[in-house]
């Protein structure tokens, strides 16, 4: 095996980083084929600002010149609670390693990276949806699942909500 390298993603790449989030959602399955299509064009025009505005960081991990894996790492804001003070969370999303690529430790190496560039910024708290498939490397930085979470995914119907 070559080298590897790892490099920071650009507004230029967000295509790229476009195509990471569809093939994760194209493999998980269950979703529409027009729906897939109108996440990556959303996205496609998302990205760049939040590049450029460093809202949204990322890295590829590059072998033999071609981008064999990414992570993203979007840096939201957030309201204080009594346990955690901070008023940034880093949720990582887009971690997504081609499949002629797995198993070779890249995801954890990416990770790695977005750590220590956290830890220099001082940003100690983090989200992330785990697929089934990436759950164990979380898992082995130490993330848990949080049962409590509840996801709402379109307004209510006003006569359901009445009650």
């Amino acid at each position: 095996m070559s080298d590897a390298e790892i490099c920071r993603v650009t507004a230029e790449d967000a295509p790229l980083i476009a195509q990471h989030r569809l093939l994760l959602f194209e493999e998980e399955g269950g979703y529409e084929r027009t729906q897939l299509d109108m996440m990556y064009a959303a996205l496609q025009s998302w990205l760049p600002e939040r590049i450029a505005q460093e809202e949204y960081l990322g890295w590829f991990m590059i072998v033999d010149s071609q981008v064999a894996a990414g992570i993203g790492l979007w840096l939201r804001a957030r309201s204080p609670t009594p346990r955690n003070l901070s008023l940034t969370i880093g949720h990582f999303c887009d971690v997504y390693t081609y499949p002629a690529f797995r198993r070779r430790g890249f995801a954890r190496r990416l990770l790695k990276t977005a750590f220590r560039w956290c830890a220099d910024h001082d940003l100690h708290s983090f989200s992330l949806a785990a697929t089934e498939q990436g759950r164990p490397l979380y898992e082995s930085f130490g993330f848990t699942s949080d049962h409590g979470a509840m996801i709402l995914g379109s307004l209510p119907n006003s006569e359901d909500s009445s009650r």
